[in-house]
């Protein structure tokens, strides 16, 4: 299992982010193939940052034509995910998102991506948050409405929930958002990510 969860992918700045990526896919960028699914950002007003995110791949030296748009708005099966060294999940709406998962079968279909070790799983904001055992952390910055959940459980890939784009002001928050939690939350900056495997999670940034 190789989890890279950032809190807003690889900008300039998060160069051991960046570093990092290349070290657990362990090929040139060149050659990285990328599953780009920008789908959590569909009921966004602004989705500029979609491009930003996906410009930036382009700007550590993965070929545009190697990066390729893929909507949950069908089946998805490991063998579709299977052709790309990287899937990259992209932020938005963390309700939306996990909703169009579990419809599309891609929390199964990823399930067996990590589990046979086929590449590396790289989240960035809600796509981070998904991957922990409950998405609630998103609920104060996110609109719930935007999706159909009955409940809040996330893919339970990392023990502790992540809240992305941390900044003082949002302290207060999260100590609620403990209070709360029968799991730990941790804050994560926009310059870091969560390195997951087997053996551990941490922090890098």
């Amino acid at each position: 299992m190789r989890l890279l969860l950032t809190s807003n992918g690889f900008p300039k700045e998060a160069v051991a982010v960046r570093d990092k990526l290349f070290e657990l896919v362990n090929k040139n960028p060149t050659d990285i193939r990328v599953a780009f699914i920008p789908t959590a950002s569909v009921v966004e007003d602004d989705r500029t940052f979609m491009a930003i995110d996906r410009q930036e791949l382009v700007d550590i030296g993965i070929p545009e034509e190697n990066i390729t748009n893929l909507e949950l708005d069908h089946p998805i099966t490991v063998g579709e995910l299977g052709n790309y060294d990287v899937v990259f999940v992209d932020g938005g709406n963390t309700f939306y998102l996990l909703e169009k998962m579990r419809e599309s079968g891609f929390d199964k279909a990823i399930a067996e991506y990590i589990s046979k070790d086929t590449g590396v799983f790289v989240g960035v904001s809600a796509g981070t948050i998904v991957m922990g055992p409950d998405i609630a952390v998103a609920e104060p910055w996110d609109d719930r409405s935007k999706g159909k959940l009955e409940d809040t459980k996330g893919l339970g890939y990392t023990k502790a929930a992540y809240a992305p784009h941390y900044k003082e002001e949002s302290a207060t928050i999260l100590e609620e958002l403990r209070s709360k939690a029968n799991y730990e939350i941790h804050e994560l900056r926009d310059d870091s990510a969560v390195l997951a495997d087997e053996r551990e999670e941490r922090i890098i940034s």
